[in-house]
């Protein structure tokens, strides 16, 4: 101890003495010895970098356990597994969802699908352009039979390995089929079905544009684009071209995307089929009805429609030929030789040309305009069997959605 810093003790304690304060002076060098001891830290192992792949797999682990508990896999046990740290294990799964890494795709309960899978092989090997088929039970109910089949191609549509890319030109048709599926992909998904960037949406027909909306689904091809439309991601860039004019009469052609020099190059289509026949066209009834219940669009063809239902029912049960349509476009279906027949034969030339007098009326779609595009097929019902065979045969359907009705009709016809 230095004779200072005594010195400093003891003029200190007398000033303390002073004041009635008494004071504890330490000796500095006792004071610098009791001072604790900071243990040097152990050095760490270097961080290991957090890959994507193991980013991945962690937060399918995470969530594999909603399969065996309907809980996610606890992170302490992820932790152990994977050799990390809590912290880190838990700000991987919002990491991997916000860079993309991982996504959910909402999958149907199979109560919800009733599929026949042992119909769906039977039908691609009888069809070789088929790629996919999904078959669902017959339903007598047609409404929830529809419901059944847009579901089936919702699913098709948004399932993982999706049926549409970055670009794509989608034609969009008339019809239940296709209605039921647009409204499934918007109602029976969380998230946006279609999460796609950018994609463009095709009309393949004018309107209709139904008076009897209290007994008849408004299923025109401009209304199922829009419905689609809110089915996609709202992030995503969409155009989308609509027809926005009445089916007849044809005469704005040009200034639509249907003329062949505006006609865009389309990457896929989704359609519905039908088939002219009592209560199951509007076509048909448009013939058949009282005046007060006809569309006023069709009334340009109210004449024409009358003829070709007449030459319809006079064509034996057992000829093969049916009249279908595509989004208002009609063709007939049936063998492609000549019938053998001589009444038949008549009647199978008037209505070919009854059926080309028909769709030049109307603002449609010309069919080879459609033919090679890829397409969706949604469709049911024993009846509709020939006309469904005829687009897996004449178009390029790739991708069927039936019911169990249709498709062991559609059997029957092949065998």
């Amino acid at each position: 101890m230095t004779k200072q810093s005594v010195d400093s003790g003891q003029s200190r304690k007398r000033r303390d003495a002073a004041r009635g304060v008494t004071t504890k002076v330490r000796d500095p060098a006792r004071a610098q010895s009791a001072a604790p001891r900071v243990k040097p830290k152990p050095s760490r192992a270097p961080k290991r970098p957090i890959t994507d792949s193991e980013t991945i797999q962690i937060v399918l682990d995470r969530f594999a356990g909603y399969k065996r508990t309907r809980r996610p896999t606890p992170i302490k046990d992820l932790a152990e597994k994977y050799q990390r740290n809590q912290a880190i294990i838990a700000r991987m799964t919002p990491k991997a969802f916000r860079e993309g890494l991982v996504e959910v795709t909402p999958r149907f309960p199979t109560d919800h699908l009733p599929r026949v899978k042992e119909l769906e092989y039977p039908i691609q090997l009888a069809f070789p352009k088929l790629k996919t088929v999904t078959v669902v039970e017959g339903e007598e109910d047609q409404d929830h039979l529809y419901k059944l089949l847009g579901r089936a191609a919702a699913h098709m549509i948004a399932a993982p390995a999706t049926l549409l890319r970055e670009e794509d030109v989608l034609a969009v048709g008339s019809g239940r089929g296709v209605y039921c599926t647009a409204t499934s992909l918007i109602h029976d998904f969380r998230q946006p079905a279609m999460r796609i960037g950018r994609l463009t949406l095709v009309s393949l027909t004018g309107s209709v544009y139904s008076s009897q909306r209290e007994t008849v689904t408004w299923v025109d091809s401009d209304f199922n684009s829009a419905l689609l439309r809110a089915a996609i991601d709202p992030r995503a860039s969409v155009i989308l071209h609509t027809v926005a004019r009445p089916l007849l009469p044809n005469t704005d052609r040009e200034a639509t995307h249907l003329d062949k020099s505006k006609w865009p190059h389309l990457t896929l289509a989704l359609i519905g089929v039908g088939v002219l026949s009592e209560g199951r066209h509007r076509f048909y009834e448009q013939a058949r009805t009282t005046q007060d219940r006809k569309e006023p669009t069709l009334a340009p063809i109210d004449e024409d429609l009358e003829e070709l239902v007449a030459l319809v029912e006079t064509l034996p049960k057992q000829s093969g030929y049916a009249v279908g349509d595509v989004s208002n476009h009609l063709f007939l279906a049936g063998p492609e030789s000549d019938p053998t027949d001589n009444k038949t034969k008549e009647t199978v030339t008037q209505l070919r040309q009854k059926i080309e007098s028909i769709n030049s009326q109307m603002l449609n779609f010309e069919e080879e305009q459609l033919r090679p595009v890829p397409a969706i097929l949604v469709a049911g019902s024993a009846e509709k069997a020939l006309v469904i065979s005829h687009l897996c045969h004449r178009f390029n359907v790739q991708f069927l959605c039936v019911d169990t009705s249709a498709a062991r009709a559609m059997l029957e016809l092949r065998s």
